[in-house]
């Protein structure tokens, strides 16, 4: 008896045939090391990266390398093609700390992957996204598990995602060999630490296109090496200095995966926040609105002087639950704009305005997804559209 087996590379090339295909080579790669030779399984896979990334094939290598491998684990690990591999939630929270916020995201019940979890080790799958070159997930990976999980398919904000790896080319070049860093550091055990210290070196060189958390990650780590102490203070140095020449700092806040953060990073990134919400005097006005429900002269005036741009800032710069009483009691005043209005002004209408411009900039973001989620939610529904 004749019986056909096989490896993952035969059962792909069967699965996709046509060596024009677009991002045919990287997806055999990954194919490869999720070690899958259901030929039905890869042609999913395929078919679900081509849709994703388009047809045109013309996407660079280093995004190939991001996105590619991700689809096709992720797809794999819908189909249950992966013998005790890992979970869905697990992919798209890896690298990234405290799961709290995607477990949220993820809506954690029905998960389709999780099945004989108790049975696989961590170590197991951080072994299988090593072979498939994840080092870390972001926002691309939590969309691509939605879609394969629960059907909630929003192209346009993994389209979004994507142009903004194309952006952003040079900082995904730099986010690469960060994380290139990082799997030397930690197992390249018989490299020379002058080969580190080399590549530390190339990075100080390319800070300006890290975040904040890769830079602390990265200063604890050469810091350990030969001449570390000036190695970490220059990459924080470089980085401080960086972040003085933006003007725009409403995007630098914390991160809602509770990653540590270098304390001259959080001081600086604290100062420049703190800085724009004291210049806001909308904020405190909303702030005594919510401890005294009632307000004074001071309040009042605040309230009527407060613009379209003051409540924008104050949303884009505060956090955690000053970010969502603030949001929650505007919209309570405008709800109530009739009330308001003799005492306050425009200022309900000028939140409105406000979470317009933000929905426009942020459409396919959380930051919009959460505003149209509150407004359909209220009792004005439809002002949030230009023409309510």
């Amino acid at each position: 008896e004749l019986r056909f087996t096989p490896t993952p590379e035969d059962a792909f090339d069967i699965a996709v045939p046509n060596l024009e295909s677009p991002y045919r080579a990287m997806a055999r790669t990954a194919v490869e090391a999720c070690g899958i030779t259901n030929i039905r399984v890869i042609r999913q896979a395929y078919r679900l990266v081509v849709r994703l990334l388009g047809v045109t094939g013309d996407m660079p290598l280093a995004i190939q390398a991001r996105t590619v491998p991700s689809i096709v684990l992720i797809s794999a690990l819908a189909n249950k093609a992966i013998k005790d591999g890992p979970t869905l939630e697990y992919v798209a929270g890896y690298g990234r700390g405290s799961t709290d916020f995607l477990k949220l995201f993820l809506e954690q019940k029905g998960d389709a992957s999780k099945e004989k979890a108790e049975d696989s080790t961590p170590a197991a799958w951080k072994v299988l996204l090593s072979k498939l070159g994840i080092n870390s997930s972001d926002e691309f990976e939590e969309l691509v598990v939605a879609f394969v999980r629960d059907g909630r398919h929003d192209a346009k904000a993994i389209e979004a995602v994507i142009q903004g790896y194309r952006h952003n080319e040079k900082c995904t070049d730099s986010r690469s060999l960060a994380h290139e860093f990082f799997e030397r550091f930690n197992w390249g055990v018989t490299d020379c630490d002058d080969d580190l210290v080399a590549d530390a070196v190339k990075l100080i060189a390319r800070v300006a296109d890290l975040d904040a958390y890769t830079v602390t990650a990265l200063g604890k780590q050469m810091a350990d090496l030969p001449g570390g102490t000036k190695l970490e203070d220059d990459l924080i140095d470089g980085w401080l200095a960086h972040f003085a020449t933006i003007v725009d700092k409403s995007e630098f806040g914390e991160s809602p995966f509770q990653q540590p953060l270098n304390p001259k990073l959080k001081a600086a990134i604290d100062h420049a926040r703190d800085a724009r919400i004291h210049s806001v005097t909308v904020v405190d006005a909303i702030k005594y609105l919510l401890e005294n429900d009632s307000w004074g002269h001071r309040e009042e005036a605040a309230m009527r002087a407060s613009t379209i741009d003051d409540f924008e800032t104050a949303m884009r710069t505060l956090k955690g639950r000053d970010f969502k009483l603030f949001v929650l009691k505007s919209l309570d005043i405008l709800e109530k704009n009739q009330m308001y209005e003799d005492r306050f002004g425009q200022a309900g209408m000028n939140f409105l305005e406000a979470c317009r411009r933000i929905v426009r900039v942020e459409k396919e973001n959380p930051f919009g997804r959460l505003l149209r989620t509150l407004f359909a939610e209220s009792e004005v529904p439809m002002l949030l559209a230009e023409d309510g």
